[in-house]
C-alpha cells in the first residue's frame, strides 16, 4: 500500500461501513511511533449476524 510506504502516517482513522458513527483505525506498523500507540478505550457495537453468511 502507498500508504503505508510513504510512513507518513502511524495511525489513520477511516469510517466504517458497516457501522454508522464508528470508525476503523489502521496502525503502520512501520512507523517510527508505532509501537507508543495504545487503546485508550473500548465500545461494544452490538453484532450485526448479516456480517457472517
Amino acid at each position: 500500500m502507498a500508504i503505508l510506504s510513504a510512513n507518513r502516517y502511524a495511525l489513520m482513522k477511516t469510517p466504517s461501513v458497516i457501522i454508522r458513527k464508528a470508525s476503523n483505525y489502521l496502525l503502520n506498523p512501520n512507523h517510527g511511533d508505532a509501537s507508543s500507540i495504545t487503546i485508550a478505550g473500548l465500545y461494544r457495537y452490538p453484532f450485526d449476524s448479516r456480517l457472517i453468511k
